[in-house]
Protein backbone atom coordinates (compact mmCIF):
# COMPACT_ATOMS: atom_id res chain seq x y z
CA UNK A 1 0.00 0.00 0.00
CA UNK A 2 1.50 3.24 -0.90
CA UNK A 3 1.85 5.94 1.91
CA UNK A 4 1.41 9.44 1.87
CA UNK A 5 2.77 12.86 3.62
CA UNK A 6 0.31 15.74 2.88
CA UNK A 7 1.72 19.49 1.90
CA UNK A 8 -0.29 22.01 2.30
CA UNK A 9 -0.01 26.14 0.34
CA UNK A 10 -0.12 29.34 2.74
CA UNK A 11 -0.36 32.10 -0.01
CA UNK A 12 1.00 35.67 0.38
CA UNK A 13 -1.06 38.35 -1.23
CA UNK A 14 0.54 42.07 -1.86
CA UNK A 15 -1.72 44.97 -0.41
CA UNK A 16 -2.04 45.80 -4.08
CA UNK A 17 -4.74 42.40 -5.24
CA UNK A 18 -5.44 44.09 -8.27
CA UNK A 19 -1.42 44.55 -9.68
CA UNK A 20 0.55 43.06 -7.36
CA UNK A 21 3.94 43.71 -7.23
CA UNK A 22 6.79 44.68 -9.75
CA UNK A 23 10.21 43.07 -8.68
CA UNK A 24 13.07 42.53 -11.29
CA UNK A 25 10.92 43.41 -14.13
CA UNK A 26 8.25 40.92 -13.35
CA UNK A 27 4.49 41.71 -12.03
CA UNK A 28 3.71 39.25 -9.48
CA UNK A 29 0.57 38.85 -7.95
CA UNK A 30 1.28 36.51 -5.45
CA UNK A 31 3.41 33.93 -4.32
CA UNK A 32 3.06 30.85 -2.30
CA UNK A 33 5.29 28.29 -0.37
CA UNK A 34 3.46 24.41 0.22
CA UNK A 35 4.38 22.82 3.83
CA UNK A 36 5.02 19.14 4.08
CA UNK A 37 3.49 17.51 7.01
CA UNK A 38 4.80 14.66 9.02
CA UNK A 39 2.62 13.09 11.39
CA UNK A 40 4.56 11.66 14.61
CA UNK A 41 2.09 8.94 16.94
CA UNK A 42 3.43 10.46 20.39
CA UNK A 43 2.32 6.61 22.10
CA UNK A 44 4.66 4.52 19.04
CA UNK A 45 6.70 7.75 18.11
CA UNK A 46 6.15 6.20 14.52
CA UNK A 47 5.21 8.15 11.34
CA UNK A 48 1.77 7.76 10.80
CA UNK A 49 0.94 8.09 6.94
CA UNK A 50 -2.50 9.20 4.85
CA UNK A 51 -3.43 6.39 2.69
CA UNK A 52 -4.80 7.66 -0.52
CA UNK A 53 -3.36 10.07 -3.13
CA UNK A 54 -7.31 11.83 -4.53
CA UNK A 55 -8.18 14.75 -4.20
CA UNK A 56 -10.22 14.74 -0.73
CA UNK A 57 -9.02 16.73 1.73
CA UNK A 58 -7.93 13.68 4.55
CA UNK A 59 -8.46 14.60 7.68
CA UNK A 60 -6.64 13.37 10.87
CA UNK A 61 -8.66 11.66 14.17
CA UNK A 62 -5.80 13.97 16.57
CA UNK A 63 -7.93 12.75 19.90
CA UNK A 64 -11.44 10.05 19.96
CA UNK A 65 -13.59 11.23 17.68
CA UNK A 66 -12.29 14.82 16.93
CA UNK A 67 -11.02 15.30 13.81
CA UNK A 68 -9.43 18.51 11.47
CA UNK A 69 -6.86 19.11 8.62
CA UNK A 70 -3.16 18.77 9.23
CA UNK A 71 -2.70 22.14 8.46
CA UNK A 72 -4.83 23.32 11.27
CA UNK A 73 -2.11 22.46 13.88
CA UNK A 74 0.10 25.47 12.42
CA UNK A 75 -0.82 29.11 10.91
CA UNK A 76 1.89 30.70 8.52
CA UNK A 77 2.43 34.51 9.30
CA UNK A 78 4.42 37.24 7.42
CA UNK A 79 7.03 38.14 9.90
CA UNK A 80 8.99 41.73 9.68
CA UNK A 81 11.80 39.99 11.50
CA UNK A 82 11.58 36.04 10.04
CA UNK A 83 10.29 37.12 6.78
CA UNK A 84 7.31 34.42 7.73
CA UNK A 85 6.93 32.32 10.46
CA UNK A 86 5.20 29.02 11.20
CA UNK A 87 3.32 29.84 14.35
CA UNK A 88 1.78 26.69 16.19
CA UNK A 89 -1.53 25.89 17.43
CA UNK A 90 -0.69 24.98 20.50
CA UNK A 91 -4.35 23.73 22.37
CA UNK A 92 -4.52 21.60 19.34
CA UNK A 93 -1.00 20.32 19.65
CA UNK A 94 -1.63 19.59 23.42
CA UNK A 95 -4.67 17.99 22.67
CA UNK A 96 -3.49 15.75 20.00
CA UNK A 97 -1.87 12.31 20.12
CA UNK A 98 0.30 13.35 17.49
CA UNK A 99 3.83 15.65 17.10
CA UNK A 100 3.27 17.46 14.16
CA UNK A 101 6.15 18.10 12.18
CA UNK A 102 6.88 20.04 8.97
CA UNK A 103 9.77 20.95 6.17
CA UNK A 104 9.88 23.21 3.45
CA UNK A 105 8.16 22.08 0.29
CA UNK A 106 7.45 23.96 -3.36
CA UNK A 107 7.47 27.87 -3.61
CA UNK A 108 5.35 29.48 -6.92
CA UNK A 109 4.45 32.33 -7.86
CA UNK A 110 1.92 34.35 -9.86
CA UNK A 111 2.60 36.41 -12.95
CA UNK A 112 -0.59 37.46 -13.70
CA UNK A 113 -2.19 34.41 -14.18
CA UNK A 114 -3.90 31.57 -13.04
CA UNK A 115 -0.89 29.37 -13.90
CA UNK A 116 1.80 29.49 -11.26
CA UNK A 117 5.71 28.86 -11.78
CA UNK A 118 7.83 27.00 -9.46
CA UNK A 119 11.01 28.61 -8.05
CA UNK A 120 13.69 27.82 -5.65
CA UNK A 121 13.16 28.52 -1.71
CA UNK A 122 16.04 30.99 -1.84
CA UNK A 123 13.81 33.31 -4.43
CA UNK A 124 10.91 32.89 -2.60
CA UNK A 125 12.46 34.27 0.49
CA UNK A 126 14.27 37.33 -1.53
CA UNK A 127 10.40 38.49 -2.74
CA UNK A 128 9.25 38.38 0.36
CA UNK A 129 12.11 40.29 2.12
CA UNK A 130 12.60 42.44 -0.87
CA UNK A 131 8.73 43.75 -0.46
CA UNK A 132 8.39 42.95 2.83
CA UNK A 133 5.81 46.55 3.13
CA UNK A 134 4.02 45.04 0.35
CA UNK A 135 2.76 41.81 2.17
CA UNK A 136 2.69 42.85 5.53
CA UNK A 137 -0.98 42.98 5.70
CA UNK A 138 -4.12 41.44 7.22
CA UNK A 139 -4.38 38.72 4.35
CA UNK A 140 -0.81 37.18 5.85
CA UNK A 141 -1.62 36.95 8.95
CA UNK A 142 -2.28 34.42 8.45
CA UNK A 143 -1.92 33.18 5.07
CA UNK A 144 -4.19 31.65 3.35
CA UNK A 145 -4.35 27.64 2.33
CA UNK A 146 -5.88 27.02 -0.75
CA UNK A 147 -4.80 23.71 -1.83
CA UNK A 148 -2.85 20.42 -0.98
CA UNK A 149 -1.25 17.62 -2.52
CA UNK A 150 0.28 14.36 -1.46
CA UNK A 151 3.85 13.30 -1.44
CA UNK A 152 4.67 9.61 -2.05
CA UNK A 153 6.72 8.26 0.29
CA UNK A 154 9.21 5.52 -1.30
Amino acid sequence: MKKYRLAYDYVFLPNDLNNGIYYKNENITDIAIYIVFKVIDKLTGKEVYFQHKDLTEQTLEYAKNKYCYVNNFYKCVIDENEIFKMIPNEKLLKESNYTILYEIGECFKWLGSHNPVLIEYEEFINILKNNLSEFNNADNKPTQSTSYYAVEIV
